[in-house]
């Protein structure tokens, strides 16, 4: 603030640990070097304390009188041998703390000269953060609150203060008295109570969820990243504990007020933990669930918010699928149905690559993708009919990743009593959302196909599968490495059932999967493992025979 002769002051509120800490540096070398002139006296006479005249008169003296400081002698033992010093200093924990800190300093330093490089403005040996509490509209109980135990202020803590300015320049009070209340209370006490026995406090999961919000917001909103930029990745890093907090983004993020709103609107979602649960295992499922949408997720207790705050396994297609879910809560879209989550899962798993050093296909989802895609997937929750929205909406971008999902919408309007079987043949771990290869046949048999689907997802038949398969044709997926195919995998199927790299390869591959079901369904009381027994037989005659009549 500015005094009286037009000068500005600095009141510092915490002065217990850091800034005493500072003041009895620049006092222990300035008497050690012998450089306590008039000068650095008058700037030292400016440190004192307000609410405490034994501590205030202690500082005075400490500066105006003579000490020699030796070498093996404690400092403290020096100074209450002096006959300034008054006994009942001794009754005072701030000069008792003070002393003990000197001892301290003296105890580590006694060897250096320090005081001229202490002094050197272009080359400082100590800096710390600054946050002055008026412009953030901040009350001086709650820095009192986060510096009672004289720890560094944590990124929760700098992230606050930024957002609260942030408010402030924006005239934004009520916003303001929103945030800087609830913060403090009903969301604190909503994420403590997901805080470990281990953890101190539950500011680091309430960070991460808040900056993993503030990441989706600014790479869905603000960001213009695309896939020429050499930086393809998120720049918000929050999967260490001690994340790397960037308040240039975070001011570009809520710069915007409506992104304000709209992260207030997504911490509000939730009052407690029991509410949170509830919703998740009403959304989403481990397996195939009628009304929800299977996460292809070994671990059968899925909750993606969970997920995301103990960043366990937290790649972009839960990131994405949580942001879906955050977006359509927010707008209160509460209505039981998750249709538009599922179609967004099917999309986002679209994303992908067949690697063929690796032999099958990789997630290939990437930062710079994501404004595009929400784009897309905030219009699909929005619509109350997604398939009617499918249906009618040119897509010029990401239209790849999205035809499967138009070809299922067209079906779903054509004859709605398939929907159900639809998503019964998709979560399966063999198809993971993808009926690219299948989506004809459903349409043709209808939940006959159900059988035959849940016999393709069980991985003990996935020999017999593809032996099957290959007695019907060659269907071998080319990966280099001189004559080299790939026809699958005793761990997985997905890989071939959903290809759709090649066209000769995949036409191939539909029109083997059409006879296998022709096969099942005019047997269709058979055991499907003798007949797939039998098949392969059959195919082998008929290919010695044809194999004679050609030689």
């Amino acid at each position: 603030k500015i005094n009286e002769d037009n000068k500005e002051d600095l009141s510092l509120l915490e002065v217990q640990q850091r800034i005493t800490t500072l003041f009895l540096l620049h006092w222990y070398f300035a008497k050690k070097e012998c450089k306590m002139t008039d000068e650095v006296k008058n700037i030292m006479h400016n440190f004192s304390y307000q609410n405490r005249v034994s501590s205030r008169e202690f500082c005075k003296s400490l500066v105006d009188k003579e000490i020699k400081i030796e070498k093996n002698k404690k400092i403290s033992d020096l100074i209450r041998q002096k006959t300034w010093y008054y006994s009942e200093w001794n009754n005072d924990p701030t000069v008792k703390n003070m002393l003990n800190m000197l001892d301290c300093i003296h105890e580590n330093f006694y060897e250096y000269e320090a005081f001229d490089k202490l002094i050197d403005e272009n080359n400082s040996l100590i800096t710390f953060m600054f946050i002055p509490l008026e412009k953030f509209n901040l009350t001086d109980e709650l820095y009192i609150k986060m510096n009672s135990r004289g720890k560094k202020l944590t990124n929760f803590e700098i992230f606050k203060s930024k957002i609260l300015e942030i408010m402030k320049e924006q005239n934004e009070k009520e916003l303001l008295e929103e945030f800087s209340e609830k913060i403090e209370s009903s969301w604190a006490d909503f994420f403590f109570s997901y805080k470990k026995e281990n953890e101190e406090t539950f500011d680091e999961i309430f960070m991460r969820y808040i900056y993993y919000i503030t990441e989706m917001i600014y790479a869905t909103k603000i960001s213009t990243k695309t896939q020429y930029d050499n930086e393809k990745d998120s720049p918000f890093d929050y999967s260490k504990k001690d994340l790397n907090l960037d308040l240039k983004l975070v001011e570009e993020t809520y710069k915007d007020k409506n992104n304000i709103k709209l992260l207030i609107s997504i911490l509000n979602i939730w009052k407690n933990k029991e509410e949170l649960t509830e919703d998740i295992n009403k959304a989403v499922s481990s397996k195939y669930s009628e009304g929800k949408v299977m996460l292809f997720d070994s671990n059968e207790k899925i909750n993606l918010f969970e997920n995301c705050i103990y960043y366990e396994n937290f790649e972009w297609l839960n990131r994405i699928l949580l942001f879906s879910f955050l977006l359509k809560k927010s707008k209160n879209k509460n209505d039981n149905n998750y249709d538009d989550i599922r179609i967004i899962r099917n999309i986002s798993l679209n994303i992908r690559s067949f690697y063929r050093s690796q032999e099958s296909y990789t997630p290939n989802i990437r930062y710079y993708m994501l404004r595009d895609l929400f784009n897309i997937f905030e219009k699909i929750i929005d619509e109350e009919d997604p398939y009617l929205y499918l249906l009618n909406e040119s897509f010029i971008s990401r239209g790849e990743y999205i035809f499967p999902e138009i070809k299922k919408a067209e079906i779903i309007k054509r004859k709605p009593e398939l929907k159900k079987v639809i998503f019964e043949c998709e979560d399966t771990n063999s198809t993971k959302g993808n009926l690219v290869n299948l989506i004809n046949l459903i349409e043709k048999y209808e939940n006959k196909v159900i059988k035959l689907i849940k016999f393709f997802n069980d991985k003990s038949h996935y020999p017999l599968i593809l032996r099957t398969m290959l007695s019907f044709d060659n269907y071998g997926i080319y990966i280099g490495k001189g004559n080299r195919y790939f026809y699958g995998s005793s761990n997985s199927i997905y890989d071939v059932l959903t290809y759709s790299n090649n066209n000769e390869i995949q036409s191939k591959i539909q029109i083997i999967l059409e006879k296998i079901f022709e096969k099942v369904q005019s047997n269709i009381d058979i055991d499907i493992e003798k007949l797939f027994i039998n098949t392969i037989k059959e195919n082998m005659k008929e290919m010695e025979k044809n194999s004679k009549n050609f030689s």
